[in-house]
């Protein structure tokens, strides 16, 4: 799976924001709020991945759980999919 948009990611007011980029901008009109987490599943879906090297990254850089980190995956993809940014 892969992002169909791109995204920049920055800090505003205390918070991570994602904002559509270069022809996409026209498309989406708005930023999505992320946490840490959200921003870097973003950054993993820039290239084509799987739900599991994700998962894998995550656990790897955050040291938690495979448990925790296929839940804070499978909730960011899903709501991926319903704003149908994803390319399965």
């Amino acid at each position: 799976m892969k992002l169909k948009l791109s995204f920049e990611t920055m800090e505003l007011d205390d918070q991570i924001v994602a904002i559509p980029v270069g022809e996409f901008r026209e498309s989406y009109q708005g930023v999505i709020v992320v946490n840490e987490t959200g921003a870097l599943i973003l950054k993993l879906l820039m290239e084509e991945t799987s739900e599991e090297k994700i998962v894998q990254r995550l656990c790897e850089l955050y040291e938690v759980s495979e448990e925790r980190a296929a839940d804070d995956a499978r909730k960011y993809i899903e709501e991926f999919r319903k704003r149908d940014f994803l390319m399965e």
